[in-house]
């Protein structure tokens, strides 16, 4: 079992390995994440107000999609919660190669794409889940690509092996290796835990607008398989 250690004190660790200008450069590129999030959302939850799951007279195949897609939400909030465990505070001063980002280079995204599959299915339509999947993949492997860069202009050689043996993002489970302690740093688990939170808040959101579907309050323009 691991000991976990919660980090104390005003970065403990050493001095960040990355240089100042990748730094502002990771910063920016995170910034711009959020912003290309924030504006899919705005375009998105309007749309999928006017969206019902074009379903048969019996809907247990909806209900069944429906709740793959509330299990795939809690496995994604669940799962950056444990990638942070391992990144959380780190990824600027050591290439981290255990637990999930020893299967995976890029864990926390891959769970993102689980979550977005698992808010488009809870709409009740298989087609909502896929553009959604695709709208994270298009958000997410630029900010890949640019961290890819960074990473191998500061770990070199050790960061080219480590790109060999493990899949972008995977994952490959014959690679699993853990460790033995995890030093947590509570805030930056706290930042990952708030970020994974808004894949939850979508629950609630879509049970009001099937709610207000199913009252005539909301029109529906499009039904989607």
């Amino acid at each position: 079992m691991c000991d976990i250690r919660a980090a104390t004190g005003p970065e403990e660790v050493e001095l960040s390995r990355i240089a100042l200008d990748d730094v502002r450069v990771l910063h920016r590129l995170q910034l711009r994440r959020k912003v290309w999030l924030l504006l899919i959302m705005a375009i998105v939850v309007p749309v999928v107000t006017l969206v019902q799951a074009d379903r048969p007279d019996s809907s247990w195949f909806e209900d069944a999609v429906q709740t793959f897609g509330l299990w795939l939400i809690v496995s994604c909030v669940c799962g950056r919660v444990w990638c942070a465990l391992y990144i959380g505070g780190r990824k600027s001063t050591e290439l981290v190669e255990l637990g999930p980002y020893s299967i995976s280079r890029n864990p926390l995204y891959l769970f993102s794409c689980v979550g977005a599959i698992g808010v488009g299915l809870r709409t009740g339509s298989m087609a909502l889940g896929i553009l959604f999947l695709l709208a994270a993949i298009a958000v997410m492997l630029p900010v890949v690509r640019v961290e890819e860069t960074v990473m191998r202009r500061t770990f070199a050689a050790a960061f080219e092996a480590y790109c060999a043996k493990v899949p972008r993002f995977g994952p490959r489970f014959s690679l699993w290796r853990d460790a033995q302690v995890l030093t947590v740093a509570p805030r930056h688990l706290y930042r990952v835990l708030a970020d994974s939170l808004v894949f939850a808040l979508t629950i609630p959101i879509i049970a009001a607008i099937h709610w207000l579907q199913a009252h005539a309050i909301l029109p529906v323009l499009l039904r989607l398989p």
